[in-house]
């Protein structure tokens, strides 16, 4: 830029008059204009710049305020607390089946009732077989009758002679052996007929004993044992015929009816499930990483696919002691711990059998902050966000306390309605821009390209 400057005379003294004024302010427009030009000079430049630092495109979300559960998820079935099987005790034919499946039954109310003719006629042998052991067993005690003493004494009496004559004709043998005339083998068999005399008169004698003392406490002990036997034979048969008729143990629902009349049956086969329906629980699988944040009396939310919209109350009665490896399908084996949950309320909208999902509540915080999981990046041991503030991402250090399988607590280094990234990219620092995805945006781009 050219400035034209007049120049005027000079007076005597050699210095310019007349035109200073206009020369000052000429080089005060020349400096104002170099200060405008330096201005945008630098805007351009930080303009030029801004254009070349890259712009992170961001998902977010809000930092919130709310009820906060940390809670761990198992499946398993609906089963009843109290369920019994009724078997056969005895075998035989179904003559009448007196209940169908649902129905109520009473402790000892009739469920069926088998064919008892073959039960009859045991229980009649039974009878008869105790009848006789008992008139055996009077009769023994009663004693030995007078003609059997008598005869019991002439046999002893006809022992005695006959010892009489063996020792007799003993001393006439030895007689004639000492005398010469008999060999000594005589004498020997004189002596064998005496001792064989004698011990017939033993004989005799025990048994006249005996049947005057009638018999021995032994034999006595043996026949009342056969009594007892006959007793339990008969009670026994006696039970089997009473065991016809099938009754309910329990009070309760009738789950299965199993028989049909006509069936053969035999011993041990079951023929009804009872149960009562106001006691269910909820045998679950919970997963081995999460089964260290179980505790017995942990609360309970149960639900059912086939009533997904109710949400049941339970609450966790047992934990088993030990772990076991289930195979999922394609997932391959996984460590398992068994819960069984005691279910609370609606247990008349539930059937044994029905497969539930639990919601066991580990820990809860009525107020927390909390933000979805994605937002906290994990770094050598530390964690932090990433804070949106004025199109500028701020990396702001926090900590975590409970959390579930959506979100995550924040205990320190955030605020309610803060703004964080979610899914941060890796090359995203402190201080590097963002801006945040239109997803409304999005999803009307992603309709139009599916059209």
């Amino acid at each position: 830029m050219r400035i034209a400057v007049k120049e005027y005379g000079r007076s005597d003294q050699g210095r310019p008059f007349g035109g200073g004024m206009e020369l000052k302010l000429a080089y005060k427009i020349l400096i104002g204009l170099g200060i405008v030009g330096v201005i945008v000079l630098l805007a351009a430049l930080n303009l030029w710049r801004a254009n070349q630092e890259e712009v992170f495109m961001v998902k977010t979300a809000q930092v919130k305020e709310e009820k906060m559960e940390a809670a761990v998820f198992a499946s398993g079935k609906v089963k009843l607390v109290d369920r019994s099987e009724v078997y056969a005790i005895v075998g035989g034919k179904v003559e009448r089946v007196l209940v169908e499946e649902g129905d109520l039954v009473k402790p000892g109310q009739a469920l069926a009732i088998l064919e008892t003719r073959e039960l009859e006629k045991r229980v009649q042998q039974a009878e008869a077989s105790l009848e006789l052991e008992r008139a055996s067993y009077d009769k023994t005690l009663a004693g030995a009758r007078p003609q059997e003493i008598e005869q019991a004494k002439i046999r002893l009496r006809q022992a005695e002679a006959g010892v009489e004559v063996a020792q007799r004709n003993l001393e006439r043998v030895a007689a004639l052996v000492a005398e010469g005339v008999a060999p000594a083998k005589d004498l020997e068999a004189a002596r064998a007929e005496l001792a064989k005399a004698q011990s017939q008169l033993d004989t005799t004698k025990q048994d006249l004993s005996l049947v005057q003392a009638g018999e021995t406490a032994e034999a006595i002990r043996v026949l009342e044992a056969r009594i007892r036997q006959a007793e339990l034979a008969l009670a026994l048969a006696r039970e089997e015929l009473q065991a016809a008729s099938v009754v309910a143990p329990v009070a309760g629902t009738v789950l299965k009816v199993s028989i049909e009349p006509g069936e053969m049956v035999a011993t041990g086969k079951t023929l009804f499930s009872i149960g009562d329906l106001g006691r269910m629980e909820l045998v679950a699988e919970a997963m081995e990483a999460d089964s260290g944040r179980l505790a017995v009396g942990q609360p309970v939310r149960i639900t059912t696919r086939a009533l997904p919209d109710e949400q049941l109350p339970g609450k966790v009665e047992r934990i088993a002691p030990q772990a076991q490896t289930v195979v999922k399908n394609q997932q391959g084996e996984q460590v398992m711990v068994a819960v069984t949950i005691k279910i609370q309320e609606g247990r008349n909208v539930l059937k044994p059998g029905y497969n539930a999902d639990a919601t066991i509540v580990t820990d809860s915080k009525e107020s927390a902050l909390v933000v979805p999981h994605e937002a906290v990046v994990e770094k050598d041991g530390n964690k932090h966000v990433f804070v949106v503030d004025d199109g500028r991402a701020k990396k702001v250090e926090v900590t975590t306390g409970i959390g579930n399988e959506l979100f995550v607590e924040i205990t320190s280094g955030l605020q309610k309605d803060q703004v964080v990234v979610i899914n941060p990219s890796e090359k995203l620092q402190d201080g590097s821009r963002v801006k945040v995805r239109d997803e409304a945006k999005d999803k009307g781009n992603k309709g139009k390209s599916d059209d």
